[in-house]
């Protein structure tokens, strides 16, 4: 899950660093994987900035079409 990746959600994104090392040691590169974890969490805090900014030219937008009226 999405969460599990990200500290404040209560998630360990160290354990799960841990595990992604142990377990594809022998099927990709040493490190790539663990990558993969830090890129998810960008995404994830990525995705946090747009959906805010969203709602807050949504919230200006709805109160400048109000104001006009």
């Amino acid at each position: 899950m999405t969460l599990d990746f990200i500290e404040t959600k209560g998630g360990n994104p160290k354990a799960i660093r841990e595990s992604q090392q142990k377990h594809d040691a022998a099927l990709v590169p040493l490190g790539h994987s663990v990558e993969l974890v830090d890129e998810g969490i960008q995404m994830y805090a990525d995705w946090v900035k747009i959906a805010y900014f969203s709602v807050l030219v949504s919230s200006i937008l709805a109160y400048s079409t109000i104001v006009k009226q």
